[in-house]
């Protein structure tokens, strides 16, 4: 994060915020409006095997792929890291700490909580971590950079195949 210049962490900041934006009116709209995974899928296996990003650098950003896996995994492989996946991980959108809180008050029945805390109330199974021989990122330093900067070293995923930017080792 620090190797990012005042001026381009300010952008982020902005396109991150702008993403936010967009996400909080699409989950209070109509469900008819959510993209459903598997949209284009044929369109997308193709993309897959080159692990290129089908949407633009704004839809693709660390914020999709841990808010909206299903999308990111079927849009954004090449920018979430998941080229070598066979699945979208398993992850909660919400905070871990506030799902793990859900689960344990048994709220995981709610669509939302079900909805944000996927892994959390085991509606998915995670997928286990890439081995690391040394400590590097599997994934691009500058994508891994960029969830480091945006915090999201907590996911599953990114701490699978971010682990140089995140410190992990």
């Amino acid at each position: 994060a620090s190797s990012l210049k005042l001026p381009s962490l300010l952008r982020f900041i902005i396109k991150m915020l702008r993403i936010i934006s967009i996400m909080s009116f699409i989950s209070m709209t109509s469900a008819a409006i959510l993209i459903p995974r598997g949209f284009a899928v044929a369109a997308v296996r193709e993309v897959a095997a080159t692990c290129a990003d089908t949407q633009s650098p704004d839809i693709c950003t660390p914020s999709t792929c841990k808010t909206m896996p299903s999308l990111g995994f079927d849009m954004c492989r090449k920018s979430c890291g998941w080229c070598d996946l066979s699945e979208p991980p398993c992850q909660n959108a919400a905070d871990d700490g506030i799902c793990d809180a859900y689960k344990a008050a048994d709220q995981c029945s709610m669509k939302s909580v079900e909805t944000n805390c996927a892994k959390s109330c085991g509606i998915c199974t995670p997928a286990p971590p890439a081995p690391s021989k040394d400590c590097e990122n599997i994934a691009d330093d500058g994508t891994c950079d960029g969830y480091a900067a945006a915090e999201l070293c907590s996911s599953g995923s990114v701490k699978a195949n971010c682990q140089k930017s995140c410190n992990l080792c």
